[in-house]
Parts: structure tokens; C-alpha cells; sequence
């Protein structure tokens, strides 16, 4: 388990620095109209990753921590990203134990 950690960490940094610095949507004026849907999908899943980050910025906002805004929304996709591949590396070994098993037994 602690290999698994260990390596979604590591995994999530490089995945959180292209997702951050290159895949940022325009968060303050949307959109232009016309723009494709899977333009769209990246940006909807940058603002879900950074969700924590943006709330916790929304909370900072009018103090002298408002200039701490970039790392808070790398370290907070960063975290949530790590997170997600911890999980998906802990559910990987029991679907894979499961997927010769049927579901449902006969008695």
C-alpha cells in the first residue's frame, strides 16, 4: 500500500503541473461561443481538480493572503489529483481479483 501511495504522488506532480499551467480554462470570462465541446470537457475537469483551490481562494479573497493564489490552486489540484490516483490504484487489485468470480453464486 505504501508503494501505491508513493506512486501516486509521484505521478500526480507532473500531471498536475501539464493540467495547471497548460489546460487552465478562462475562468473569468468563459468561453468564447463556437468553442468545441472537448475544449469545454478539459475546462470542466480543471475547475472540478481545482475546486478546493478556488473555494479556499473565494474565502481569502480581501486578505493579505489573496497573493497566494497560484500555489493554492496548484497544491489543491495537486492533492485532489493524488488522491484520485490513490484511490484508483487501491480499487485496480480488487477488480482484478474479482473479475473471475461471478457475481452471483448458485446455493
Amino acid at each position: 500500500m505504501k508503494h501505491r501511495i508513493l506512486v501516486a504522488l509521484g505521478l500526480a506532480f507532473p500531471l498536475e503541473a501539464v493540467n495547471f499551467f497548460l489546460l487552465m480554462p478562462p475562468l473569468d470570462v468563459g468561453y468564447p461561443p463556437g468553442t468545441s465541446w472537448w475544449i469545454r470537457l478539459i475546462g470542466l475537469q480543471w475547475v472540478l481538480f481545482h475546486w478546493v483551490g478556488l473555494r479556499t481562494i473565494d474565502l481569502l479573497q480581501g486578505t493579505r493572503f489573496a497573493i497566494l493564489t497560484v500555489p493554492i490552486l496548484f497544491i489543491g489540484g495537486y492533492l485532489e489529483l493524488a488522491l484520485l490516483l490513490i484511490l484508483l490504484f487501491s480499487v485496480r487489485p480488487l477488480i482484478r481479483g474479482l473479475r473471475g468470480k461471478p457475481l452471483l453464486t448458485e446455493q
